[in-house]
């Protein structure tokens, strides 16, 4: 889902360039740079980690990712407690090494929350739910939203 989406972006991108008589700008990065515009994706970690033309595209085409499952609450926290760090790291680092930015979302959500929080009362809910959100908002804190 996330290449089809960003191969349809990039032909919509590939046709606006044509149609223009005014030199443009040779990627959407550059475009969305010269009108101070962020231009982001969603990355799957999958392709992020193995596939070459994903990455470079990914790259050359963006200034800001987030992350599509990776730091969702049911891929950070499996277990009570316990974290797991590896793809919304691996989304990070590739985008600090890019010199992109990368936004978060989705803290809590119906569709994705762990196995384990179906069978938590209310009373016990809460108190798990702050503990994700403090422990995911300290170990991302340079995350920029």
């Amino acid at each position: 889902m996330a290449r089809l989406g960003i191969v349809a972006l990039l032909a919509a991108f590939g046709l606006i360039l044509t149609a223009t008589s005014s030199p443009a700008a040779s990627t959407l990065r550059a475009a969305a740079a010269e009108k101070n515009i962020v231009i982001g994706t969603a990355v799957a970690t999958g392709p992020l980690a193995g596939e070459t033309a994903y990455r470079t595209t990914v790259a050359r085409e963006f200034n800001s990712l987030t992350a599509e499952n990776a730091m969702k609450w049911d891929t950070v926290e499996p277990s009570p407690n316990s974290f797991n760090w590896s793809g919304g790291d691996a989304v990070v680092n590739f985008a600090a090494a890019n010199g992109q930015r990368v936004y978060g979302h989705t803290l809590v959500w119906h569709s994705q929350a762990p196995s384990w929080v179906q069978n938590l009362s209310a009373a016990d809910l809460l108190p798990a739910m702050r503990n994700h959100i403090t422990k995911v908002m300290q170990h991302y804190s340079t995350v920029d939203s």
